[in-house]
């Protein structure tokens, strides 16, 4: 689009409706795509989990520890026992 006047010299809000209008087009797919991509991976975690059934107890450096630590307190996993279902490097 190219850019307009009215009679007062001022940029025509017509242009500038059209680019927030498209942006915020954007905005709402990115937001869409986050979303689905989250529920995708938690259904992922959900399945995995479900098949687990042995119970197992573990020792783990300080290192692991303080990461699996890390996924709980973000909210990803309920405990650091379902956080072990990610790889840690």
């Amino acid at each position: 689009m190219t850019e307009t006047k009215n009679t007062d010299g001022k940029k025509d809000n017509k242009e500038k409706n059209y680019y927030q209008s498209k942006l915020s087009e954007f905005g709402d797919q990115v937001e869409s795509f986050a979303v689905k991509t989250a529920e995708s991976i938690k259904s992922a975690f959900d399945k995995a989990l479900e098949a687990r059934n042995m119970v197992l107890t573990i020792r783990v450096n300080e290192d692991s520890n303080r990461k699996l630590n890390m996924l709980v307190e973000s909210g990803l996993f309920r405990s650091r026992s379902e956080s072990t279902l990610v790889e840690i490097p």
